[in-house]
């Protein structure tokens, strides 16, 4: 090999590293968002269940996620102030009783927060009917009414 086509070969192989350096960058940094989005949608659900069946009232389905997302993987510090559990406020809520839980969190991650500033995650389902008795056992009756917050 003759000393001027081994120079050309370091450079290739110098634009190849960068271009895979930032290749695996990008591939870590999805990843980590895409983890992030699992969890905000597994929680958002459970809270909307939650929440929905009138079994839970708002302030404890709010403390229950917030717990939820510190204990999950990856733990995530969300404060109440971006939790949001109650009705859905649009069009359809006074006749269809529609409950909405959603969240919004801001990546504390560097490469994330390049992506984007703040996460965003939604549900919302249809408030539980009445059922059971009132003089039946605990844990079994009417479930908490419904509110407007």
């Amino acid at each position: 090999m003759h000393r001027r086509e081994s120079g050309q070969a370091l450079i290739e192989w110098a634009l190849l590293l960068m271009l895979f350096v930032q290749l695996t960058i990008a591939l870590y940094a999805f990843a980590e968002w895409f983890v992030i989005r699992q969890e905000m949608i597994s929680v958002v659900k459970e809270g909307a269940r939650l929440y929905s069946s009138g079994r839970v009232e708002s302030p404890e389905v709010k403390q229950l996620m917030q717990r939820a997302f510190r204990r999950g993987r990856p733990s995530l510090t969300v404060s109440l102030a971006d939790l949001y559990v109650g009705s859905s406020g649009d069009s359809q809520e006074g006749f269809m009783k529609l409950d909405k839980v959603s969240v919004r969190y801001a990546p504390k991650q560097i490469l994330l927060r390049h992506f984007t500033h703040t996460m965003e995650e939604s549900c919302v389902i249809k408030h539980a009917p009445q059922y059971g008795y009132a003089g039946t056992p605990a844990g079994y009756g009417p479930p908490v009414p419904w509110e407007k917050t």
